[in-house]
């Protein structure tokens, strides 16, 4: 399912990306049968990211209101966007594998919750034009 909309102006996308204090160098772990014969690799995926809570500020509810918007208007049934979002940079010679997005118990073995759902915003500025997608 992949759905488009301009949801954010220049400016917007500058303020969000301005929410970053400190990107960390993250290796994920990946699991999914198309990938590595459908074996975990522990080193699967590599990319900056900061993890943003959503309750650390009032000031994330502009940008959360305006998701859970986008969300109704296409008629997702998300009621929650969880308790993060997720700033993530990948740098020349990163790569993003296809992975399963279940959240894991502290035994990083079993699965606590499966996710039905990972919402994608692409902040770039492309021929000076706001491109933002979703999937």
């Amino acid at each position: 399912m992949l759905h488009q909309k301009i949801l954010f102006t220049k400016e917007e996308i500058n303020k969000i990306r301005n929410y970053v204090t400190n990107l960390d160098d993250r290796i994920i772990g990946t699991y999914h049968p198309s990938v590595n014969d459908g074996k975990h690799d522990p080193h699967g995926g590599h990319n900056l990211a900061q993890h943003i809570p959503w309750t650390s500020s009032s000031e994330y509810e502009w940008f959360h209101t305006r998701i859970m918007n986008w969300l109704t208007e296409i008629d997702l049934p998300i009621t929650k966007l969880g308790w993060e979002f997720i700033v993530q940079k990948y740098n020349v010679g990163f790569e993003f594998k296809p992975h399963i997005d279940d959240v894991l118990s502290p035994d990083r073995k079993t699965i606590k919750r499966i996710r039905h759902f990972t919402i994608l915003i692409q902040l770039v500025n492309y021929q000076n034009m706001m491109v933002v997608s979703y999937g």
